[in-house]
């Protein structure tokens, strides 16, 4: 394997089908559900920036790598006041003046669907072409934190979102820097695509049972 780049038509390629899959099983499941609709606009809510334990990953990170489990993206946080009501800022400081001396407020982060994808995108394109360590883990880490936080219908549909990316990822052997390379991308693909059958087969029949 000698290593070529990635590029954008794969990509886009590999995309546009996969939304095309997402949406039509996204319909069958959810009523009025648009999929490209969810990922340009949905969102996210944690407790905390860091996200590192709810991705779950199996990583030990040490020494110069520590770093990597630090998260600083969000989209913006907030709190509940004394009326059961959200309030918003678009950043701690901001969040304070709101607050108004009351007690035992809880802050909580926003995170965006898009950005989250985004991240993913950004640092697997990243490996891929680099090979870097830090954004093999990146990439896992934004994508399992995402899977574990949604519901089941939706973590179901966006890990099929991605399996079927990577899937089209998979058989561009030649692009990979080298066989190692290669192994690792596919040993994580047919984690994801497991997963990813697992949810297609339970959805399959579901959509029989509704036929009787």
């Amino acid at each position: 394997m000698t290593g070529i780049n990635f590029s954008p038509q794969i990509w886009w390629s590999a995309m546009d089908r996969a939304v095309e899959f997402a949406n039509h099983m996204g319909k069958n499941l959810i009523q009025d559900f648009n999929f490209k609709n969810w990922l340009q606009n949905g969102s996210i809510e944690h407790n905390s920036l860091e996200i590192y334990q709810v991705s779950e990953l199996e990583d030990i990170l040490t020494g110069k790598y520590e770093y990597l489990q630090n998260n600083d993206y969000y989209y913006r946080v907030f709190f509940k006041n004394s009326y059961g009501k959200n309030v918003y800022a678009s950043n701690i400081s901001d969040l304070e003046s709101k607050i108004f001396g009351q007690e035992n407020v809880q802050i909580e982060y926003e995170f965006r669907i898009d950005a989250l994808n985004h991240y993913i995108t950004l640092h697997l394109n990243n490996w891929l072409t680099y090979g870097d360590y830090d954004d093999w883990f990146r990439w896992r880490l934004y994508y399992y934190f995402l899977v574990n936080k949604l519901d089941e219908q939706l973590s179901g549909i966006f890990n099929y979102y991605w399996s079927t990316i990577l899937s089209q990822l998979n058989i561009q052997t030649h692009l990979f820097k080298s066989v190692e390379h290669y192994k690792k991308f596919r040993d994580e693909y047919e984690e994801i695509n497991k997963n990813s059958d697992t949810f297609f087969l339970a959805h399959q029949k579901k959509l029989q049972l509704k036929k009787l």
